[in-house]
């Protein structure tokens, strides 16, 4: 009887059983069925029933977490956490578990919710088994403390995670955003944290050099920047120039840096080579500026080349153009374009992009035009090029007509030519070119350097004045310039400059204007990555490539 009354009864245990697999499979594939056909209110619809029947069931979490997933992909953040919540995470098989935690912290973080976030990617990550799941976890941990985090936020992961994984990430961007504060010493007190607790970590040594930084950086202005123009003398509306673009990028860039004002010191050098020397004297030693914009000219950044090496502090002149200015020292730096520079583009853009082969030069007899003439007709002969002829000319005369009858009387002799290179100013060049013309010198393309621009600052100031000096437009039809920045570029970065730039100053910027606002610009950006000492400027210096800035893509060759 006991035996039989057992069976019976377990019978009835089996067949119960049977009958809950049955229902909760159909629950399970029904919801999946319905999540994949992307019918999300019949799944919850479903899920529902099936919660209240099997409130505990495996099975039932599974699904929840499908749903929560295919909520997730779908932007609906919110009910994908409300699923999330709904299940005991460790109740999931083993492979879904990493899923479920990582699912649930990206969720965190896209709610702001740093701190909880990043607990609950550690939670993953204690699951992860496979390289490439441990190496894209902690890669989002990482990014997140040294892009999303705030102060509290690494605070607290310090202090919940002491000597172990990310407290050392944790701890390393905390103490840069002290020194971005201007709490130099809560920075370092960090950095010695750091170097204390994780001996063994692969950024130790760079730990190590950034607190060397921080001490040496003590002893400078780091918030300090000195600025060497002329403002009076011959030279005085280059330094007013220079100046303004100055302002502009001090301004764009929110005028703070290490959480403090950025503090500029003008130095009138008025235009002289002693004086430029005596200035950057007093800029290093009595005001400890971290480095220095200027001199403009190249002779008073050569005066400067001692006192720069002395003190070890970088100089960017964003005007000086001879060759030889940056083998000068390793503390001179230029954002400028040189003679070489633009006379080797024009060269190469002519013979290979516009194709022409047989050139005349016409050109200025000072510094600009000389190098300029000398380096294009190198240029071109290197590229399979011929100079037909060359003609040269005071910088002061005013009548062209010998040297249009001359270049006449050489292509006459010799071959057509197919580019006329007229590296001058713009005003000279205005004159020139109907002497060409009138001459029968025709069907010659017009090449020129950044001299016709005319562009001189003030608030009506144009680029476009060498079109309004030549009457018949025809013959400029065609004619191509180098130039080291355009005013009516549609370049967001440059729109922006010219902008803020005349709203402040009444003017529209020039060459001059923009060169300096990228040199002042870059060494912002330098400060801002950390670069809190003259040799850590230097350092960041050399290793500018292919900045974006309004003058142009700019990278500072060694």
């Amino acid at each position: 009887m006991f035996f039989l009354f057992f069976s019976i009864l377990s019978c009835e245990f089996f067949s119960s059983r049977e009958t809950e697999l049955r229902e909760e499979s159909s629950f399970y594939n029904e919801a999946v069925t319905a999540i994949g056909r992307g019918e999300i209110g019949k799944a919850k619809s479903i899920i529902k029933n099936f919660g209240e029947i099997y409130p505990q069931n495996l099975k039932l979490f599974e699904v929840k977490f499908i749903l929560s997933r295919k909520l997730y992909q779908n932007g609906m953040y919110d009910e994908a956490l409300l699923y999330l919540n709904q299940i005991p995470g460790d109740k999931l098989p083993p492979a879904q578990r990493v899923s479920y935690f990582e699912t649930l912290g990206r969720i965190y973080l896209i709610r702001g919710e740093i701190y909880r976030g990043i607990n609950e990617l550690l939670n993953a990550l204690s699951y992860a088994t496979s390289k490439s799941e441990v190496k894209r976890l902690k890669g989002t941990i990482k990014d997140t403390i040294n892009n999303k985090a705030a102060a509290g936020d690494l605070e607290r992961i310090i202090n919940s995670y002491a000597n172990k994984f990310p407290a050392d990430e944790a701890l390393l961007k905390l103490s840069k955003l002290k020194l971005e504060a201007g709490n130099e010493l809560e920075s370092m007190e960090l950095l010695e944290k750091f170097l204390s607790l994780f001996p063994s970590n692969p950024r130790y040594s760079e730990a190590k050099k950034f607190l060397g930084n921080l001490k040496e950086g003590m002893k400078y202005n780091k918030n300090l920047i000195g600025v060497i123009v002329p403002f009076s003398g011959k030279f005085s509306a280059f330094g007013e120039w220079v100046r303004n673009g100055i302002m502009t990028a001090v301004n764009q860039n929110g005028g703070k840096v290490f959480g403090r004002p950025i503090e500029l010191i003008f130095k009138d050098s008025e235009g002289s080579p002693d004086k430029s020397e005596k200035a950057l004297e007093e800029l290093a030693v009595k005001h400890k500026a971290i480095a220095v914009v200027g001199p403009i000219r190249s002779p008073s950044v050569k005066a400067c080349v001692k006192a720069a090496d002395k003190y070890k502090i970088p100089v960017v002149s964003p005007t000086a153009d001879e060759e030889d200015i940056v083998n000068l020292s390793p503390y001179i730096f230029r954002n400028t374009i040189t003679p070489k520079m633009q006379a080797e583009a024009m060269a190469s853009y002519s013979v290979n992009k516009m194709g022409l082969k047989k050139f005349a030069i016409i050109y200025p007899e000072n510094f600009y035009g000389k190098n300029l003439q000398k380096y294009f007709s190198v240029k071109v002969k290197k590229l399979g090029g011929t100079i037909i002829a060359e003609e040269s000319y005071n910088p002061e005369e005013t009548d062209f007509q010998e040297q249009a009858i001359r270049i006449k009387e050489r292509q006459e002799a010799l071959s057509p030519i197919d580019g006329i290179y007229l590296p001058g100013v713009f005003d000279k060049v205005a004159l020139i070119i109907p002497h060409l013309f009138f001459q029968g010198v025709q069907g010659a393309k017009l090449l020129g350097s950044n001299g016709w621009d005319s562009n001189m600052g003030g608030s009506e100031a144009t680029p476009k004045k060498l079109l309004e000096l030549v009457e018949d437009k025809s013959y400029l039809e065609g004619a191509v310039f180098t130039d080291g920045f355009y005013a009516d570029s549609n370049r967001p970065e440059v729109q922006e400059f010219v902008k803020d730039y005349k709203d402040s100053f009444d003017s529209i910027p020039n060459f001059y204007s923009a060169q300096s606002y990228d040199a002042a610009s870059i060494l912002i950006n330098l400060l801002r990555s950390g670069a809190i000492t003259r040799g850590a400027i230097r350092e960041g210096l050399v290793s500018v490539k292919n900045y974006k800035g309004v003058s142009g893509i700019t990278t500072i060759l060694p």
